[in-house]
C-alpha cells in the first residue's frame, strides 16, 4: 500500500516535472535560436508581411526591364553596349534622381569593331578591317552615356575559395564614417570581385555589388548593405544609387555590442545615410518590407524607352533601377511575397523600405520578452492547469494566445517590430496539451487535490532562471570626472574649395580615420564628428583613472600622424593642413542625451566647453596643442613637456584659465628644446613682473632663433607695455573675445 502511493504520488508531480522539462526545453531551445528555429520564425513573419506589407515611397521607383518583349525585338542578350548607352541617355534626359544597373560589364564588348575586327583576322582584307577598327569602340560609347548621367555601377563578389583568383576590383570603396570598432570581422569577407571594365568603373558616378544571399529556406528576406574585400568596406548597388541620389552623403556607421540569448554575441549596426536611418543585423544586412508581390513598382520594358514608346519624363526625380525579368537571364529570385520574383524588383523593395523609413527589426528587447512570456505563461500553465481543469485551462491559452497575437500584429503594423507569435504558441500549446493529456491519464480531479499540497513546490533556482530575461542597456546621465579633446583643420574652407563632392568626402574620410584609431588606441571614446572637427573624451563609459594622459597621449599622436598624411596628399597634388588641438579636464554630464525618439552617447558641460574654446586658441598663439593648468596637474610627472602660453578669460567666464602648450614627451626632446623651454619660462616671468624692457628683448631674440608666433607675440605685448604702461593693478590676462 505504501509503495502504491508513493507511486501515485509520483504520478501525480509528473505532469508538472514533464511541463517544468518541456517549458525549460523550449525557453533553453529559443536563447540558442537554432536554425530550424530561426526557419520556423521567419514564416511567422512572413505571413504578417504578406498582410501588412510596406507602402511606395512619394520618391518614384522605376524599372527598366529587359524582359521578353525588348529580347524579341532587339535580339538575344548580351546586346551591344552601344543598346545601353543609348538607353541611359534617355534615361538621363528625363532628369532622374540616380540609376542602378543590375548589370555587370566584366569583359569588353565583344561586338564592339575592335573585338570584330580581330575575330576577322586573317579572313578579311586590311583595308576592310582599317574600316571596321575606325567606327566608334561600343564600350567607350557607354562610357560617355555613364559620364553623362547620374548612374551606378553594379558587380558581384565571390566567396568560392575553389575559383578564387587575384582579381582585384576596379570598384570603389564606400564613403563610410564609423563610430566605434572596426565592423569588418563582423560583415560577409568576399574572396575575389567579378568588377567592371576599368573604362567603365572609372566613368560611373559610383559602383556597388549586387549579391543577394537567400535565407536556409531560399527566400529572399534580407539585401546586405555592407561586405569587406581586403581592407576595405563596400556598399552595395542600392546603397550607392540611394546615396547618389541624396547627393553622395558619407554613410555613418554606428556598432554596438549586442547578444543573442545566452550562447552567442556580436555587434549591431545603424547606419545613417542623408537624414535616414537604417538598422541591420550584425552582418551588415537590411530586412525588406516587401510592398508585394512581383511587379509591385513600375515597369517599363526597355524597347519601349529605346524606341520612344515612354516619354523620358517619366523618369523625373526618380530612382531608376535597370535589370531584368526575363527567365532566361536566370535572375528571378524567391521572396516571403512571391515564388517568381526578379532579382532588381528585390533592390526596389530595399530602396523603398530605406526611404519610407518603415523598417523591420527585432531590438535587442524582443527575444527578452518573447523568453518572459514563455516562462511567465509555463509557470501559469504548469500551476494552474491542475488545478483548474482543461476547459478554464484552454480559455487560458486561447486569451494569453489572443493577447501574444494583438502584440504581434500591433507592434509589427505599427512600429516594424518583429515578434516571434508562432514560437511562443507552440511551446504553450505544447505544455496544455500535454499537461492535459497527463493529467487526464492520472485522474485529474485525484491529481489537482495532490498537487494543491504542493502549490508551491518549485526549486528557487528554476523559477529564477525562467523568470529571467535580457534587459536593455539602459545609460543614464551622470557627472563624472573626464577629460574633453577637440581637434579641427585649420583653414579647411579654402582647402575644400577646390575639391570635388566626392574628393572631399575621400579627404574627410583619409583625416578622420586614422585620427579617430589613434583616439581609439588611447583609450578614448570619439563623440562626434563636426564637419573636419572631432570630439572626444575619457573616463566613459568605461573607468579610466588616467584619463588625461590618455588624452595627451591621443593629442601627440595625432599630431605626429599628420606629416605622414600631408606627404601623402602632397604626392597627390593636394595642399598641406595643420590641425588644432584642445584639452580641458573637469567635471562634465555624460550619458544618453537627445530626445525619446533619437539620442547619443555624449558629454556636456563648461568642461566641454571650455576644451572647444582652447582648440580654437590654437590659431592666436600659433600651437598645435593647447591643455587647461587642470590637465597640465593631472599628468605633472607622467613625463610631458608644457610651454606656459598665458592666463586667459574665455567670453562668458569670470574667472581666467592658465593655459599650456602640450609640446611633446618629455624623452623625445632635445638639449636646444629643453633650452628653449626654460628660457620662455624665464621670460614669461620677468613679463609677469612687468619688466618689460627685458621680455621685449628677450622674446625679440627668441623669436629670431625660433620663429615662432607665440614669441612675436609678446614681444609685441611686451613693447607696447614699455610704451604705455598699464595700470597698478594690471594682471597678466588676455580676453578673449570670439568664440
Amino acid at each position: 500500500m505504501a509503495s502504491r502511493l508513493a507511486f501515485l504520488g509520483r504520478a501525480r508531480l509528473l505532469p508538472r516535472a514533464v511541463g517544468l522539462v518541456l517549458a525549460a526545453a523550449m525557453l533553453w531551445l529559443h536563447m540558442a535560436d537554432p536554425i530550424f528555429l530561426q526557419d520556423f520564425r521567419e514564416r511567422g513573419f512572413d505571413l504578417l508581411l504578406r498582410r501588412l506589407p510596406g507602402k511606395p515611397a512619394g520618391t518614384p521607383i522605376i524599372i527598366v526591364d529587359i524582359d521578353s518583349k525588348s529580347l524579341a525585338g532587339l535580339g538575344q542578350w548580351p546586346w551591344p553596349r552601344t543598346v545601353l548607352a543609348e538607353t541611359l541617355r534617355i534615361i538621363a534626359s528625363g532628369g532622374p534622381k540616380a540609376v542602378g544597373l543590375d548589370i555587370v560589364f566584366a569583359e569588353p564588348d565583344r561586338t564592339s569593331p575592335r573585338e570584330v575586327a580581330a575575330s576577322l583576322a586573317g579572313v578579311a582584307t586590311p583595308d576592310t578591317l582599317a574600316e571596321i577598327q575606325a567606327l566608334p569602340d561600343h564600350d567607350q560609347a557607354l562610357a560617355g552615356a555613364l559620364l553623362a548621367s547620374p548612374t551606378v555601377l553594379g558587380f558581384v563578389f565571390g566567396f568560392d575559395e575553389a575559383v578564387a583568383t587575384a582579381n582585384q576590383p576596379m570598384a570603389r570603396p564606400g564613403r563610410f564614417a564609423v563610430r566605434g570598432f572596426d565592423p569588418s570581422p563582423w560583415l560577409f569577407q568576399a574572396l575575389y570581385a567579378d568588377a567592371n571594365l576599368p573604362l567603365l568603373e572609372g566613368a560611373a558616378v559610383a559602383s556597388g555589388f549586387f549579391n543577394i544571399f537567400p535565407d536556409t529556406d531560399g527566400l529572399v528576406r534580407k539585401v546586405p548593405l555592407l561586405m569587406a574585400y581586403g581592407q576595405e568596406i563596400y556598399p552595395s548597388l542600392m546603397l550607392e544609387t540611394l546615396a547618389t541620389g541624396l547627393g553622395s552623403p558619407t554613410v555613418v556607421l554606428r556598432l554596438a555590442q549586442t547578444g543573442k540569448g545566452l550562447v552567442s554575441s556580436g555587434v549591431k549596426y545603424e547606419l545613417k545615410i542623408g537624414e535616414h536611418i537604417v538598422p541591420t543585423d550584425e552582418q551588415g544586412a537590411m530586412r525588406i518590407r516587401y510592398c508585394g508581390p512581383a511587379f509591385s513598382f513600375p515597369y517599363l520594358s526597355l524597347v519601349d524607352v529605346l524606341d520612344g514608346t515612354v516619354a523620358p519624363e517619366v523618369f523625373a526625380g526618380a530612382y531608376v533601377l535597370v535589370g531584368t525579368s526575363a527567365p532566361g537571364l536566370m535572375d528571378i529570385r524567391a521572396t516571403p511575397t512571391a515564388q517568381i520574383f526578379p532579382g532588381v524588383e528585390i533592390h526596389a523593395h530595399a530602396l523603398n523600405t530605406i526611404l519610407t523609413g518603415a523598417h523591420l527589426r527585432r531590438p535587442d528587447w524582443i527575444p527578452g520578452l518573447e523568453q518572459a512570456y514563455l516562462a511567465v505563461v509555463s509557470l501559469l500553465l504548469i500551476i494552474l492547469l491542475p488545478r483548474i481543469g482543461a476547459i478554464p485551462g484552454g480559455v487560458l491559452v486561447l486569451a494569453t494566445s489572443a493577447g501574444l497575437g494583438f502584440a504581434s500584429y500591433w507592434l509589427f503594423a505599427h512600429r516594424g517590430f518583429l515578434l516571434d507569435m508562432l514560437y511562443p504558441l507552440l511551446t504553450t500549446a505544447s505544455l496544455f496539451t500535454s499537461g492535459t493529456f497527463l493529467n487526464f491519464v492520472f485522474k485529474e480531479r485525484e491529481s489537482r487535490k495532490i498537487r494543491g499540497a504542493f502549490g508551491h513546490y518549485v526549486s528557487p533556482a528554476v523559477v529564477h532562471e525562467l523568470l529571467q530575461h535580457p534587459e536593455r542597456l539602459t545609460l543614464t546621465g551622470e557627472e563624472r570626472p573626464m577629460t574633453i579633446l577637440f581637434s579641427d583643420i585649420r583653414g579647411f574652407t579654402s582647402i575644400s574649395e577646390g575639391m570635388t563632392p566626392q574628393e572631399l568626402c575621400q579627404f574627410i574620410n583619409e583625416y578622420l580615420t586614422p585620427m579617430t584609431q589613434l583616439i581609439l588606441d588611447a583609450r578614448g571614446t570619439v563623440d562626434k564628428f563636426i564637419g573636419d572637427a572631432i570630439m572626444a573624451f575619457w573616463n566613459a563609459p568605461q573607468d579610466d583613472p588616467e584619463h588625461a594622459v590618455h588624452a595627451c597621449q591621443a593629442a601627440l599622436a595625432m599630431l605626429r600622424r599628420l606629416p605622414v598624411l600631408n606627404r601623402e596628399w602632397q604626392a597627390r597634388g593636394l595642399k598641406p593642413i595643420g590641425i588644432g588641438v584642445g584639452i580641458h579636464s573637469g567635471p562634465a554630464r555624460v550619458g544618453n542625451m537627445g530626445s525619446d525618439q533619437r539620442f547619443d552617447y555624449t558629454a556636456m558641460g563648461d568642461t566641454v566647453n571650455l576644451a572647444s574654446r582652447l582648440e580654437g586658441v590654437n590659431k592666436l598663439y600659433g600651437t598645435g596643442i593647447i591643455a587647461s593648468a587642470a590637465t597640465r596637474d593631472l599628468v605633472t610627472g607622467r613625463g610631458f613637456a608644457f610651454r606656459q602660453l598665458d592666463r586667459v578669460r574665455v567670453k562668458g567666464k569670470g574667472e581666467p584659465v592658465t593655459i599650456f602648450e602640450l609640446v611633446e614627451e618629455e624623452a623625445r626632446l632635445s638639449d636646444d628644446d629643453r633650452a628653449e623651454l626654460a628660457v620662455h619660462a624665464e621670460l614669461l616671468a620677468a613679463y609677469g613682473r612687468r619688466e618689460f624692457a627685458a621680455a621685449a628683448a628677450g622674446f625679440t631674440a627668441l623669436a629670431g632663433r625660433h620663429d615662432r608666433l607665440l614669441y612675436r607675440l609678446y614681444a609685441e605685448r611686451a613693447s607696447q607695455h614699455l610704451a604705455t604702461p598699464p595700470p597698478a593693478d594690471w594682471e597678466p590676462v588676455t580676453n578673449l573675445t570670439s568664440k
